[in-house]
This record gives structure tokens, sequence and C-alpha cells, in this order.
């Protein structure tokens, strides 16, 4: 590996070496013997930045010695045939642990430039890409002398962002048809290797900073444009997988995505207005509580949405869409609620999972067990996973085995027939069941707050016709929170039949349509 003793012999050498080189054909010689050969090769898949920085001095120390063109050819040449082999099979990964995270792209890339080698800068691109996509493999030395392998995670061509300088340089002479699948390719790798690791996001935000900086106003009929409305195109199919991700963790109250909505949109605004159906299907899966009325509430994201008619079109169907939705949950009979049902909850004989399987409130079981009986309670709940009730899984959060339990199905019930037990309910240390707070008591709360959010939508963002539109909705005495999926619990339920027989008389007496379902 080349560390820092290593580098200053190698430049002692060539000094050396340079003092008894007086003319332009020893330099070759010297440039041949230290890169035309396989120990520059081996020492570049040891540590592919630290020998490019060697590289970058070491040319430019030539540079200052010899003008000789074929000199200068064959020591680039020599670089490019390393990092970007022309045959495939030659393509080697790194194998220090740091890989490229600090590899010197922008330096390396303008010294080709510089060079009037463009051909090569193409290269350069092509191999850092590909060096960012591979993982890693590193030799350590364990306690008792024994050598083990670790793997670092490749990250992707991340590094792209900050050389957009002298990349939109060299396609503006190259030309984009020639650089375009490089590119494209950049975009998909960036989100597929940008693992979202803890929740972090950082990757979708990378590939959207690539694409605005190489063009930061909306789109002509460029060939730049083109290229960058095709890289837009593959972020957005990214963005939409990515986000399903991370859209679990906002629920848990630990991410805040409104910045990365924010440059998604401004991204389907300025360069794939087509995709703006799209964003709306997938907006109206999305929780309206924790993400969805945040976003839509925020002045940045609209006036970036409003730059766009089809966008803001699509910002008001949304808009009126989930004022709807709000509008419904707060007309409903707020004695019955959303609940988690598991239907076959009597195949479980295990004491441990009963209250839980039986309890409304409670959708996920989260038990620290020995590895050695993780086998057994996947055997125990086979029967509800099989029947789609519930999803077993373990897992290690650390260092401790988990057992999880996750309910599938939800059911509307009456609060007087609530299967509870949040009273009696103890957290036991290796235990953890969500959500934590009893139904009875958060169904109250988040009516509050349904409350509060109709309001400020309707104060700010729709139309007086849209708001009488509300008024005017036909409402459902059974399934109030229109999630035709759900299933009523009726049977033994009196509390809830007098609930809907008192609501048929009081709505024929005010002459209102009820529909029964």
């Amino acid at each position: 590996v080349m560390d820092g003793s290593a580098f200053l012999e190698a430049s002692r050498k060539i000094d050396e070496a340079a003092k008894y080189s007086s003319k332009a054909s020893n330099e070759i010689v010297v440039g041949r013997a230290h890169f035309d050969n396989e120990s520059f090769l081996e020492t570049f898949l040891e540590d592919p930045t630290n020998t490019t920085n060697f590289f970058i001095s070491y040319y430019k120390s030539v540079l200052k010695r010899v003008q000789v063109k074929i000199v200068v050819k064959n020591l680039l040449t020599t670089y490019v045939n390393v990092i970007s082999p022309l045959e495939s099979e030659k393509c080697q990964a790194p194998k220090k642990t740091k890989g490229v995270d600090d590899f010197p792209l922008k330096e390396i890339l303008s010294l080709f430039i510089a060079s009037d080698q463009l051909t090569f800068g193409k290269r350069v691109i092509e191999g850092y890409i590909r060096l960012s996509c591979q993982d890693v493999l590193t030799e350590k030395e364990g306690y008792n002398g024994q050598h083990f392998c670790t793997r670092t995670l490749a990250s992707g061509p991340k590094l792209l962002t900050s050389v957009y300088d002298p990349l939109v340089s060299l396609c503006n002479v190259l030309g984009w048809k020639t650089v375009e699948d490089s590119l494209v390719e950049s975009v998909q790798k960036i989100c597929q290797y940008g693992h979202p690791r803890g929740g972090q996001f950082e990757y979708m935000e990378t590939s959207l900073d690539l694409i605005e900086k190489i063009h930061p106003a909306p789109v002509g009929d460029s060939d730049c444009s083109r290229v960058c409305v095709k890289m837009a195109t593959v972020a957005c199919d990214e963005m939409f997988k990515g986000l399903k991700v991370l859209h679990e963790r906002v629920t848990q109250g630990y991410l805040i995505l409104t910045p990365l909505y924010r440059k998604f949109i401004r991204l389907i605004a300025n360069f794939c207005p087509a995709m703006a159906p799209r964003f709306e299907s997938f907006m109206k899966n999305v929780d309206v509580d924790d993400i969805v009325y945040p976003i839509l509430t925020d002045e940045e994201f609209r006036s970036i949405a409003s730059a766009s008619d089809v966008v803001k079109n699509t910002l008001r169907q949304l808009t009126l869409h989930y004022a709807q939705l709000l509008h419904t949950r707060v007309s409903s009979d707020p004695d019955i609620v959303t609940a988690w049902t598991v239907p076959n909850a009597q195949a479980c004989q295990n004491a441990k999972f009963r209250d839980f399987l039986q309890s409304h409130c409670k959708q996920t079981f989260d038990w620290q067990v020995r590895k050695s009986d993780h086998e057994g309670l996947h055997q125990e709940m086979r029967a509800l996973v099989n029947a789609g009730d519930v999803e077993c899984k373990s897992h290690r959060p650390g260092n401790l085995y988990h057992f999880k339990i996750t309910k599938l199905k939800t059911c509307r019930v009456h609060l007087n027939v609530l299967s509870c037990s949040c009273s009696s309910y103890v957290n036991e240390k290796k235990i953890t069941q969500e959500p934590a707070e009893c139904l009875r008591h958060s169904t109250n709360v988040k009516r509050v707050r349904d409350e509060k959010m109709l309001e400020s939508l309707k104060a700010f963002y729709l139309t007086p016709e849209e708001i009488r539109g509300l008024s005017s909705q036909k409402r459902k005495a059974v399934d109030a929170l229109g999630n035709d999926a759900d299933d009523v619990v009726l049977t033994g339920v009196v509390g809830v039949a007098e609930t809907v027989a008192k609501r048929v008389k009081a709505a024929e007496d005010a002459g209102e349509v009820i529909e029964i379902l």
C-alpha cells in the first residue's frame, strides 16, 4: 500500500532517476519504470486514492522538466489503462478499506482536460463509477494472530457533484450524447449504492444535486437538457423506491423529509412534469399526519410546485384529496375507531403472545429472546402467518437477537367493545409493543389534531367552492374513514348497532343522505 513513507521513497527514486535523464527518451524510460508495469497496477488496486495522488504529483514534476508530447501521452495512457481497462476482464476491485470515498476525482479529471486528452477524461469518469460501486475487502489481523477479512459496502459515485465544472466542460467538447450513458448510469448507481443506513437519505439528495448543478435552469431543446431529463427520470424512479423505505422512520418520529420533498418536486417541475400524476398517486398512499400535511403546508414546497402548471394542478388535487380525507375523519362517529385485529388469534397457544394478539391497540410485538428459541417461535406463529394475519421476523438491532410480530389487518370497532390490555400492560425490559398509546386516549387526541389540520387547509389553501364541496359530501355511517378494506366488527356488538340506528334516525330527521355499507 502506498502510504506516506512509500510515497516519499517513490518520489526520491523518481528525482534520482530524473538527474540522469538528459534526453526526452530517458524520460519515457522513467515513466515506464514507474508506471508501465504490473507493480503500478497492484499499487493502484491496493489504494486507488493515494496512488492517484502520487500520479498527479509525478505527472506535474515530469511536465516541468520535459514538454515532449509523447512522454505526456504515455503517462496518461498508462494511468487510464489502469483505472479504466478497455477489456472488461481486466477490471479489478480496490482492496483498501478507504476505497474511493476520498478519491481526487476533480484533480485527475482537470489534469486530463488541461492536457487536451478529453477522451481519456471520459474513461476516468467511467473508471471512477466502476470503482465506487465495488465493495472493498480488507484483511486484518485478530488478537490471536489469525487474519480475517472485513467488507466495506460501496457508496456509489457520490463525488460527481463536486466535479460538475470540469464534467460539463468535458461534455460540451465531446458532445452530451457521447457521455450520456455514463451520466445516466451515475444517477442510478448513486441511488442504488447509497444505502439508507439509519434512515439517512443524503444519497437521494446527491443524485438530485448532480442534475441541478449540471443544468440549473428549466429544460430547453439542447442536448444537455435532453440528457438531464433522462437522468431526472431515472432519479425519480429511484426516489419513489427509496422514499418507501424512509417513510416508516418518519412515522416513528425519527426523520423529517420535507427538505427532500422540496428537491423532489423541483426536479419534477423543472425536468419531468410527466411524473406528476405518478407523484400524486404515490402521495395518496402516504401517511397524512406525519408526512403529507407538513409537506402540503410548507410554503417553499408550494412555491416550487407552482413553477409548473402541471405540478401546480397536482398540488391542488392532493390538497383537496387530503382535505376530504380529514373532513371524513372529523365527521365520523367518534366512538368507532380503526383498530388492529388478528381474526385467527386462537390458533396461537403461546401465552406470551396471547394478550398482544387479542389487543386492538397494539400493532407490533418485539421480544429480545435467545437465538436458539427463534425457530420454535416461527413454528408457533406459522398458522397466523399463512392466514395473512401477521408477519414474523427475526432481526438483530445491535448485538442481541429479537423476534418481532407485526399485525397486518385492521377493523372498525366501537370503543365500548374495544379489546384492550393497556391498563394492565407492564412494559417488560425485553419486550416492546407499539404504538405505546391506548386507542381510547389517542383517538380523542387524533380527532382534535385532524380538526386543526382541516381548518388550516380551509383557511389557506382551499377555495370557497371547494369548501362547500366538502360540506356536501355524502357521509358514510359505518366506514367513516374512507378505507373500504377495513371490516366493521358488528357480530355480538350491540353498541355499534345502536349507534348506527341513532345516526340513521337523526339523518332522516335532518333530511340528510345516508349510505349504510
